[in-house]
């Protein structure tokens, strides 16, 4: 769509709601997937995704997606937030009703920070997914779902694009650590695409904030921009940490059952 980037992830993600559409589209999947992809990416992050090309090989399983790019939330000054070169995805199964993924390695993923006395683009891309999530609940009880064992973002990079500090335009880009996210719908047998999509952009976004912080990015931002980008963070760690202890809990439940 990681570190980054995700957002091809969400391109990738997409054409899971091709499959069970029936013979006509799986005989021309090609025509049809990237349009729809772009729709499904943009409704979910409510700001309009674009998709250089795809190419969907049923026969060798595998998808690959080219030349993402995600445009800037409104009021920003340059065009897009996020770019991707390239996605790979290698399909494992294809059922009814679900669609599960091996690997999609995200390739080439860079962000364009921008940061105005009130918040940051990144922020307000965050904010916009979760608008997005409350004004279209999906209300298809027989909708695709997807599995996807492991999904992989290196090497992306984050940029000033714009900052309150001058000096820092002239900066160059800053390596995201790797992330790797894995299990994605296994414990559910499987999760609508775009509830994927939340997941996996939710931590590229919260690893592209981190890194602009501390870079140094953020210097100029007033006390509550930087006290909610804060608690934000915190709530993410939070939220990571009652996970593993459920799954720590399920585990103990299980010697004894």
């Amino acid at each position: 769509m990681v570190t980054s980037k995700s957002i091809l992830t969400v391109s990738s993600l997409a054409v899971a709601l091709m499959f069970g559409g029936g013979v006509y589209i799986l005989a021309n999947l090609n025509s049809f997937a990237k349009p729809i992809t772009e729709k499904i990416a943009t409704r979910t992050m409510g700001v309009d995704v674009s998709i250089g090309s795809m190419d969907v090989d049923l026969q060798a399983k595998t998808v690959e997606v080219d030349d993402i790019r995600v445009d800037n939330p409104p009021g920003y000054k340059k065009p897009h937030i996020i770019t991707v070169d390239r996605v790979g995805v290698s399909l494992a199964a294809l059922a009814k009703g679900l669609v599960t993924f091996n690997d999609i390695n995200v390739e080439g993923t860079k962000a364009y920070v921008e940061v105005t006395p009130s918040g940051t683009n990144l922020q307000d891309l965050k904010a916009l997914m979760a608008a997005q999530e409350k004004k279209n609940p999906d209300k298809e009880p027989s909708a695709v779902k997807v599995v996807i064992d492991k999904i992989a973002v290196s090497e992306a990079k984050v940029y000033p694009s714009v900052t309150l500090v001058e000096s820092l335009g002239d900066m160059g880009s800053v390596n995201v650590p790797p992330v790797v996210l894995r299990g994605i719908g296994t414990k559910d047998n499987g999760v609508l695409a775009k509830d994927a999509i939340q997941q996996v952009m939710t931590q590229l976004l919260k690893s592209f904030s981190k890194t602009a912080s501390q870079a140094g990015f953020y210097e100029g931002l007033s006390a509550d921009a930087l006290r909610e980008i804060g608690q934000t963070h915190a709530q993410d760690l939070k939220d990571q940490i009652e996970s593993g202890l459920d799954d720590l809990s399920n585990d103990f439940k299980g010697l004894f059952e």
